[in-house]
């Protein structure tokens, strides 16, 4: 199955604005009709892509399953999600399936993502000043204008020099490079 998806970090909220209805219409072009708020962050999804909203208002997009067979409501009840680790921690022992879990971290408000141990949902994000995003399809932040496509010459030149070697998302002058990665 195909996950369509893009999560815009901080994204402004416009409510009844010229620029929300023009905002929707692209979303709508790229196939992304779903629309749900998680604190400051917008996740737009496909109509076909599956996803969830659990007790504590994080999402999981994708597929996710109980062992036992029983309802995930039964098995990740108030006191599992009594803190965003808990929640973590049971998914991974009570769960199983394709699915990337977004929520709020209650100390911070920031966005955190937790992504099933097999990597089944596709997951490219970059973190930048203006325009940090999570998507399962670089071409979407590239049709939304969050992304341009370049060449990375940097990279290029140090895999031909050092192809054994790998860079830990350090440009050549040790800054973070601001080029999505791939999980």
């Amino acid at each position: 199955m195909a996950y369509r998806y893009i999560v815009l970090v901080d994204a402004p909220t416009r409510p009844g604005s010229a620029d929300e209805a023009t905002e929707d219409t692209r979303f709508a072009y790229l196939g992304l009709s779903t629309c749900i708020r998680l604190g400051r962050s917008a996740i737009h999804l496909s109509a076909d892509t599956p996803f969830c909203q659990l007790a504590d208002g994080s999402v999981v997009v994708g597929h996710l399953f109980a062992r036992t067979g029983v309802t995930l409501s039964d098995v990740l009840d108030d006191a599992t999600c009594s803190s965003s680790k808990a929640l973590r921690s049971a998914i991974l022992e009570r769960c199983w399936g394709d699915y990337l879990l977004l929520q709020r971290e209650e100390e911070t408000g920031r966005l955190s993502t937790f992504r099933d141990p097999s990597g089944g949902v596709p997951c490219v994000y970059r973190v930048d000043d203006g325009s940090t995003f999570i998507t399962s399809d670089i071409s979407l932040a590239i049709a939304l204008g969050l992304y341009t496509r370049q060449v990375d010459w940097d990279f290029i030149a140090h895999w031909l020099s050092f192809p054994t070697t790998r860079r830990q998302g350090l440009d050549w002058r040790g800054s973070a490079s601001s080029r999505p990665v791939a999980h």
